[in-house]
């Protein structure tokens, strides 16, 4: 079981405080549970960095903004954007998280997994760009610790028989807290799953949650069966079941995207979009707020039809 520390008087909670609702980017909201303790991290900070994915009406990356084509606001206050990058030369730091429970076994999913690897590895530059590889059943495992020899990546990824139950959520929240040390600014985790939680202690909200309060954008990509796509995919309110774990918010909230891969092809396709948006990030950065707890960010662009994606909020500086 992976565990993360929860306690009666965190410092930070890496949700709203439970009982209250949680705002979506899209602006939907959702209930949390009042029975549950609420996970703690502690971190605070002076300056809070977002990174942010700007695409234009037909799904390209929108390049060549300026520090003044952005507005971000915080609690629906617009703040003064401090630094801003738009390097896109920087390298990139990628965590492989990828499932190898017992429902990958079936319809070739790890051989798409394999392929998703090989083509996001294609698309890094060894010997600047970084990538770690872990995978997870009930239980994360290190299988390549972050390297910039991409190629003892590539030969990492083991010969496994897919066995065990599912603890999506929880691995993520693992990988969360790893990954958020390294230096690289560029960085992300690219889970390759199914989609099916089975046994994990944590929900999607509070992953998100913890994700998005050290700016680290979730990458899904789901690989699954061309007849179970509008499961995944579908507009909701209630998840369909067999697919509770709701990957689509999980990754919307972090400020990454849920792709979807039925074969090969498309597993090659999808890894380099993912690339190309990790290298067209913009990293703004504004004051954080002096008051403790949840802040609700939000970030806009002064261009026609373009979509932002970026991290849904952070925890402002603690008090006492």
């Amino acid at each position: 079981m992976i565990l993360i520390h929860r306690g009666t008087r965190p410092l930070l909670l890496v949700v709203i405080l439970l009982g209250s609702l949680v705002a979506a980017p899209d602006g939907r909201s959702l209930d949390r549970p009042q029975s549950q303790e609420p996970l703690t991290f502690k971190a605070s900070v002076d300056l809070v960095p977002i990174h942010a994915s700007v695409r234009d009406g037909r799904g390209r990356p929108l390049r060549g903004l300026q520090q003044t084509d952005f507005e971000v606001f915080d609690g629906g206050v617009r703040q003064r954007i401090v630094t801003f990058e738009a390097d896109e030369s920087a390298p990139i730091s990628v965590a492989f998280l990828i499932d190898v429970s017992g429902s990958m076994s079936v319809a070739g999913k790890l051989s798409l997994a394999r392929t998703t690897i090989s083509s996001l590895l294609g698309s890094l530059q060894s010997g600047r760009d970084e990538a770690a590889l872990y995978t997870f059943d009930s239980t994360l495992d290190e299988r390549q610790a972050l390297t910039r020899n991409l190629d003892t990546v590539a030969r990492a990824f083991p010969v496994i028989e897919p066995y065990g139950n599912t603890s999506l959520y929880d691995a993520i929240a693992a990988m969360a807290q790893r990954v958020k040390e390294q230096a690289t600014a560029r960085r992300a985790i690219v889970v390759i799953t199914d989609g099916v939680d089975t046994s994990s202690q944590l929900t999607a909200p509070e992953v998100s949650g913890l994700a998005s309060s050290i700016d680290l954008p979730v990458y899904v990509i789901a690989a699954i069966a061309t007849a179970d796509r509008g499961n995944l995919m579908g507009d909701r309110t209630v998840p369909v079941e067999g697919y509770a774990a709701d990957l689509r918010h999980l990754a919307d909230w972090t400020g990454g995207t849920l792709l979807v891969a039925s074969s090969e092809l498309e597993a090659a396709r999808q890894a380099a979009v993912l690339v190309a948006e990790l290298r067209h990030q913009y990293i703004l950065g504004i004051d954080a707020a002096s008051a403790s707890g949840w802040r609700a960010l939000s970030v806009h662009v002064r261009a026609k039809s373009a979509v932002v994606k970026a991290r849904s909020g952070y925890f402002g500086r603690a008090i006492g």
